[in-house]
């Protein structure tokens, strides 16, 4: 990754964001509110952990759960 980065710079092409991200190869379709409530819930919990830097999730929670929660 940082080879490829330092080598389009010495190229003079510039660079507004470089980050290596998890893309999920299946995602799960959570469509129970109660659920979805659940995992944003132990979500935060990680997040807030002082030894988590990242939290990743394969679920896709609908636009019409989300303005629920």
């Amino acid at each position: 990754f940082m080879a490829v980065k330092e080598a389009m710079e010495q190229d003079g092409i510039s660079i507004e964001d470089a980050d290596i991200v998890m893309l999920p190869q299946n995602m799960v379709d959570i469509n129970d509110e109660e659920q979805a409530r659940k995992i944003m819930k132990l979500i935060d919990v990680l997040e807030d952990h002082d030894d988590v830097q990242n939290v990743y999730m394969n679920g896709n929670i609908p636009d019409e759960i989300m303005e629920k929660l």
